[in-house]
């Protein structure tokens, strides 16, 4: 079977996985890059919390459409109506001189992002930076403990972060005592 999928999103919640197929998929509809120079009905004013150029996917819930849009700022200008936000990508340059990958979406894929286009009223989307990072852990057995790096974006989505030459290096931890006393130390391993 072949598809035109334009857009897949793989989600992991415990033991459970769900695909989730968006956009021009087997049934779906197609998804468009929604260009504001172009588009000539009325549109309306978003700002982003995220920084540098930023790629979302929605949803119009109106019109039932798919659609991209690109920013190279945090401002960019939408159809008015309602949209769900499925994900997004922002790319930053660090100070390091490196280019750094922002790829985010809802914290529960099945409920995307929901906002509101207005003529009359700017929206501000919270997504991306500031991060929140914190450590999920559970015991495995009796001397063995798994721990899940979780980061978070300003609005609650679930963050991920990545060199742009597609290298990363995964983060450290310390594991300290309740007096603050450094018991262990390591870096988180993929996989």
């Amino acid at each position: 079977m072949t598809a035109n999928m334009s857009k897949i999103g793989m989600y992991a919640a415990g033991a459970t996985i769900a695909l989730a197929v968006f956009g021009g998929g087997c049934s779906g509809p197609k998804t468009e890059l929604f260009n504001p120079e172009t588009y000539k009905g009325p549109v309306g004013n978003v700002v982003l919390s995220s920084k540098g150029e930023t790629m979302l996917y929605l949803r119009n819930i109106d019109s039932g459409g798919y659609m991209t849009v690109n920013t190279k700022s945090a401002k960019l200008k939408l159809p008015i109506g309602k949209y769900d936000l499925f994900d997004y990508t922002s790319t930053v340059q660090g100070r390091d001189g490196k280019t750094w990958v922002l790829s985010g979406g809802p914290a529960d894929p099945m409920k995307p992002i929901a906002f509101d286009v207005t003529l009359t009223k700017t929206v501000s989307l919270k997504i991306g930076a500031p991060l929140t990072a914190s450590i999920k852990v559970t015991q495995k057995g009796n001397k063995t403990v798994n721990m899940d790096l979780v980061m978070l974006g300003s609005g609650g989505d679930k963050c991920q972060i990545f060199q742009g030459d597609g290298s990363s290096t995964p983060p450290g931890f310390v594991v300290m005592s309740k007096t603050r006393k450094a018991l262990m130390s390591g870096k988180f391993q993929y996989g």
